[in-house]
């Protein structure tokens, strides 16, 4: 570095404050390089105390050097896990994501965080060691313009994973996520969980494509993810054997060991598959997408089970409304709670089954054998 004759108005034992281009400068070396910084504040006694604090943390041995913006740690931050998701693929050891997750936090990132707008400016253009909680609190006010409690919360995570990243990086001293409450989650809404007829209504309503998919959920109690990766294999002479599931785009093994089972097929349900075979596209898949590669179940709920429920003039209810409909249509017909528990795929004993699944509806106590005279 070229030889600095300057003014020196304040020195230490790292750090000194010197006039550099006629404003006062801090100047360090970090090795052998000497680094260079534009003192911050108004008067002469702030820009003392500035080169004071930065030489308190260099002793302290918690100063940040060289921070990055926003946007650089998520890119850096990204690239990280793009190679742990590879690492997860490969089988190999070390830090490990999936690729499910990989793409929820681009997401969180890219669809979200990038766009956060402060008093400061964008948060993308924000340097990391910037980042206090104040400017949390602001980023989560913003967020939660625009997105529920618990997804905003979600976004909030990941922005604390990426200061965690930038942490262990040198980029920053402590992780003001941590001391921002999340966001209240709203009142979770009971899905609704539909009568025989309903169930019928939107089958009648619903289309060609997805008739199918609603009827053998409806007939079954499948999980989604185990529905969305049904093979033809899986089933033979009237009976399902359930032993996968997708989650995320992957195909994997059941939710949980109970999950591994078979259950016998009505005739209605046994002659549905037959129909549908005729029909369907060519894969291994009992339900694929017109490619013939495993569908996305949002895509069923999106274009064809709420369309059919709006359609037939029936509350909203999502695939685990067709898995309550099944469970509680078995209950009522008198079959025991342990044996409806192992056909869809509950630890028999297990309190899962009454106090998450069980419905009773008015119609249902409303009768001469539920009364009591005197």
């Amino acid at each position: 570095m070229p030889k600095l004759n300057r003014k020196i108005y304040w020195s230490g034992n790292r750090v000194k404050l010197i006039e550099h281009r006629g404003k006062p400068h801090i100047i360090w070396y970090d090795g052998y390089r000497a680094v260079l910084r534009v003192a911050k504040g108004e008067t002469l006694a702030e820009q003392k105390a500035f080169a004071q604090t930065i030489e308190e943390e260099m002793a302290a041995g918690n100063f940040v050097r060289d921070s990055r913006t926003f946007a650089k740690m998520c890119e850096l931050f990204l690239e990280e896990s793009r190679e742990q998701v590879n690492r997860d693929r490969k089988g190999l050891s070390g830090r490990k994501i999936s690729r499910g997750r990989y793409v929820e936090l681009a997401g969180h990132i890219n669809n979200h965080l990038m766009r956060v707008t402060l008093p400061e400016g964008n948060l993308r253009h924000i340097i990391m060691k910037d980042i206090d909680a104040a400017i949390v609190v602001q980023v989560r006010a913003d967020l939660a313009r625009r997105l529920k409690g618990q997804t905003a919360n979600k976004v909030l995570n990941t922005l604390n994973r990426v200061c965690v990243f930038a942490i262990e990086r040198g980029d920053m001293k402590s992780n003001p996520v941590r001391d921002v409450d999340p966001l209240p989650n709203e009142p979770k809404r009971e899905d609704y969980t539909p009568s025989p007829s309903e169930v019928a209504k939107v089958v009648e309503c619903a289309s060609e494509r997805y008739k199918p998919i609603i009827k053998i959920a409806a007939m079954t109690g499948l999980r989604v993810g185990e529905l969305t990766a049904l093979e033809w294999g899986d089933i033979d002479d009237g009976v399902l054997t359930v032993q996968r599931a997708a989650f995320r785009g992957a195909v994997k093994s059941t939710k949980t060991s109970n999950g591994l089972r078979k259950l016998r097929l009505s005739p209605e349900a046994q002659q549905t598959f037959e129909e549908w075979r005729l029909q369907a596209p060519k894969s291994v898949y009992v339900f694929p997408a017109t490619t013939g590669r495993m569908d996305s179940h949002d895509n069923w709920r999106n274009r064809g089970l709420h369309p059919a429920c709006v359609k037939a003039g029936v509350p909203k209810f999502g695939w685990h409304g067709l898995r309550r409909f099944y469970i509680n249509s078995l209950l009522d017909a008198g079959a025991p709670e342990d044996y409806v528990q192992k056909l869809v795929g509950h630890a028999v004993g297990s309190n899962v089954t009454a106090a998450h699944y069980r419905r009773i509806r008015d119609e249902n106590v409303l009768t001469d054998t539920l009364t009591v005279s005197i």
